[in-house]
């Protein structure tokens, strides 16, 4: 009896360890966080609302562009947390037809089509909003914003 509650205890534990692991960037699908998404708006003066957020007072932002900011940033958050979602089901889908062994060509051609659709919509989400983020902000304000943004990616690259 030691035995098989020992047993069962290494299968529960090895299900939570899995479930909690598939996808790789499962915590940042929850999230919504960029993960670098939209790495190149951000390098060429389209500047990321959760950054600009936090620069607030360094851009010397108006209420009303913190405002429109925050609608921006909310419906990123939103939006990206929803595919992430979408984004696990699928990866976990495609997990668990292999581990079942029931996998096909087809399903697997499939269900990675898909996988490769949301990610790409969740690609979009976060690009569009930084689109939009440009939009609110002043010329001006986009140069300190990029001049803060490079200055700190100098520092933490050691360059």
């Amino acid at each position: 009896m030691k035995y098989g509650t020992l047993l069962l205890l290494i299968v529960i534990s090895v299900s939570v360890v899995h479930s909690q692991t598939i996808p790789p960037d499962k915590e940042s699908l929850e999230k919504s966080e960029g993960a670098g998404m939209a790495f190149y708006a951000d390098m060429n003066g389209y500047p990321g609302p959760k950054h600009i957020l936090e620069m607030e007072d360094k851009l010397k932002l108006s209420e009303e562009q913190v405002k429109d900011i925050q609608a921006i940033f909310d419906a990123m958050q939103e939006n990206g947390r929803t595919k992430g979602e979408a984004i696990i089901a699928k990866e976990i889908e495609l997990e668990e037809l292999f581990s079942s062994s029931k996998a096909t060509e087809a399903d697997a051609k499939r269900i990675s089509r898909e996988i490769g659709t949301l990610r790409g919509e969740l690609r979009a989400v976060h690009l569009v909003a930084h689109v939009q983020a440009r939009q609110v902000l002043t010329k001006e304000q986009v140069a300190t914003y990029t001049s803060i943004r490079n200055a700190t990616r100098q520092h933490t690259h050691g360059k």
